[in-house]
C-alpha cells in the first residue's frame, strides 16, 4: 500500500513493524504511525485505510 502527499511517499508492508495510534486532544482527532524512530501523522481517513490494509493481511 502506498500513500503520497506533501512530497512525500510511503510504502506500507505487511511484515514491517507499525505501531498505530489514534487519540483526540483540544477537540482534534491525532494518528500517528510509528515504525523505528520515524513518526508520521495521518487523517483519520488515512489512518482508517492503513488499519484495514494492515488487518487484511496475514
Amino acid at each position: 500500500m502506498q500513500f503520497s502527499g506533501g512530497g512525500m511517499s510511503l510504502d506500507l508492508s505487511h511484515d514491517a513493524d507499525y505501531q498505530l495510534k489514534r487519540w483526540e486532544e483540544d477537540d482534534h482527532i491525532i494518528c500517528l504511525l510509528q515504525h523505528g524512530k520515524t513518526s508520521i501523522h495521518f487523517t483519520p481517513d488515512e489512518y482508517e485505510l492503513i488499519t484495514a490494509f494492515l488487518a487484511s493481511v496475514p
